[in-house]
């Protein structure tokens, strides 16, 4: 669902959080000139003693999509502790367009990459709640000229979607894949990790060796989907029957 999301590689200050809920997502612009980059935005946020850039996703004047904080982890967009927010960044996603829209109308290919990831981000998490950032603060974020209702109708359905792409059907799993010395090899070992890559878990190179990327990936997405409430079984870095199964929704 999230292939076409662009991985940057932004490095954190520290671990991010786990979201243990998401209820809604939260639309931003970044008020900024035609120079700002999703590079640059991190390198602020981290100047400002943040863990790095405060957003989920970042959507491009060209209508890429890039990873921020990702999908499944806390942002830092809103005033956590303000009573109209409190909170929020603790079970929200916050979704940026670059770009200052109270000021300049939004490219239609930016606009196109902005209804696309809220619809799927709504889709994955079952979210009927959508809402600007001067919807829970005193800020003009996310502009006059940003197309809120076309994005938000879009994403609840309210316009015609294109068939979702069926899902492969689930192969069979002859062994536990897990690290080992000499490290697991084979086909097994490389369709897992292009499952984790799809799920946005991050294992590195994709080259059918079960090394410690490929086993830091799996915990990742082992702790997501615990932390959604599925029966995943124990957070190990194994990959067995029931992640396997989960590997391939």
């Amino acid at each position: 669902m999230f292939e076409y999301v662009q991985d940057y590689g932004l490095k954190f200050n520290g671990a991010l959080t786990p979201r243990k809920k998401t209820v809604r997502i939260i639309e931003h612009h970044t008020s900024g000139g035609p120079g700002e980059t999703v590079q640059g935005i991190h390198a602020y946020h981290l100047g400002r003693g943040h863990k790095g850039i405060d957003y989920n996703f970042c959507v491009l004047p060209d209508g890429t999509v890039v990873k921020g904080r990702g999908l499944e982890y806390c942002g830092g967009s809103v005033n956590n502790s303000a009573p109209e927010s409190k909170g929020m960044n603790d079970d929200s996603v916050a979704i940026v367009a670059l770009g200052d829209f109270e000021h300049n109308e939004m490219p239609e290919a930016q606009k196109e990459g902005l209804k696309r990831i809220t619809r799927d981000v709504a889709q994955y998490y079952g979210i009927t709640e959508i809402i600007r950032h001067k919807d829970v603060s005193d800020t003009d974020c996310p502009g006059k000229y940003f197309p809120f209702d076309e994005v938000k109708a879009y994403a609840l359905g309210g316009q015609p979607q294109p068939a979702p792409t069926p899902e492969p059907s689930v192969p069979g799993l002859t062994r536990n894949l897990k690290l080992t010395d000499p490290m697991m090899r084979g086909a097994d070992v490389r369709q897992a990790q292009e499952r984790l890559e799809k799920h946005l878990a991050q294992p590195g190179k994709i080259d059918g060796i079960y090394g410690e990327k490929t086993k830091a990936a799996v915990k990742r997405f082992q702790q997501a989907r615990k932390n959604e409430g599925r029966d995943i079984g124990a957070v190990d870095g194994i990959i067995g029957p029931k992640t396997w199964r989960i590997l391939w929704e």
